[in-house]
């Protein structure tokens, strides 16, 4: 049974009761499925927790119904944040989908819900990404995400500001692992190209803030040890804009990431 089905169960039992007594159980139901997902390293219960992770999208539009938009979202937050640090490969798979259900989703067209999920997922995919798990769909999730961002910034001022918060975070928490991914994979690699994308992307975003935040990153650099850090991530950001300039990263008929990472 998926999470869809026990949702549409539970809708069913309290048919007739308060709308405040079916959000309780609601609640009191997420609760007990967190409290099991956070169960580390149990085959018996693996199974369960990949099919609930993984059919959790499914409910988006349902909980919308009865719930407003960050409080789903904070749902969102919780499920993902009680999984085991060191997770299955499974469940890593089934909670990246989730992940990416999450951001195909009208919880992530709302300005304060999809900040506020924006620091937990960015988070996440430094995560596997540190360590080479699913880049493939890191990627995908990571440029899926930019491509939103993209969009919204040509509309409004107002829609531009909120954006500038997403786009900090990413800076701030993602570019140093984004360079570095970049850096260290093969040329040959297929995940190499879409990855180049999202940091050609994520660049394009920033803005003299988003620089002058990431300086700021880097705290003192009359420290010994922020100095050094930052040596290192400039000597890895010359590297990769080398290889951008000497090596053919994307496929052929990718002309306009070409004529981008040229410019």
């Amino acid at each position: 049974m998926n999470v869809y089905s026990i949702v549409n169960s539970i809708s069913r039992a309290t048919g007739d009761q308060s709308e405040e007594a079916f959000k309780a159980d609601l609640y009191s139901l997420f609760n007990s499925f967190n409290r099991m997902l956070a169960i580390n390293h149990d085959l018996i219960i693996l199974p369960t927790q990949i099919a609930l992770v993984s059919s959790f999208g499914q409910i988006y539009v349902q909980l919308l119904n009865v719930l407003p938009v960050q409080e789903v979202a904070k749902i969102v937050k919780l499920t993902i944040d009680c999984l085991p640090p060191e997770p299955n490969v499974a469940l890593v798979q089934a909670k990246l989908r989730c992940i990416h259900d999450t951001v195909k989703s009208e919880i992530f067209q709302n300005i304060d819900s999809r900040v506020e999920l924006f620091e937990v997922f960015t988070r996440h995919l430094k995560k596997h990404m540190l360590q080479q798990q699913e880049l493939k769909t890191c990627s995908t999730i990571l440029g899926d995400m930019l491509t939103y961002l993209h969009h919204e910034q040509s509309k409004s001022t107002q829609k531009h500001h909120s954006v500038s918060r997403e786009v900090e975070i990413l800076v701030l928490v993602l570019l140093e692992t984004l360079i570095y991914c970049v850096k260290e994979l093969d040329r040959s690699s297929p995940v190499k190209g879409p990855l180049v994308a999202c940091l050609v992307a994520l660049l394009r975003l920033m803005e003299d803030q988003h620089y002058n935040h990431l300086w700021e990153k880097f705290g003192n650099i009359r420290q010994r040890r922020d100095r050094r850090q930052l040596k290192e991530f400039l000597l890895s950001v010359f590297i990769v804009f080398h290889n951008f300039v000497k090596q053919d990263v994307f496929p052929s008929d990718w002309v306009v990431m070409r004529m981008l990472t040229n410019q």
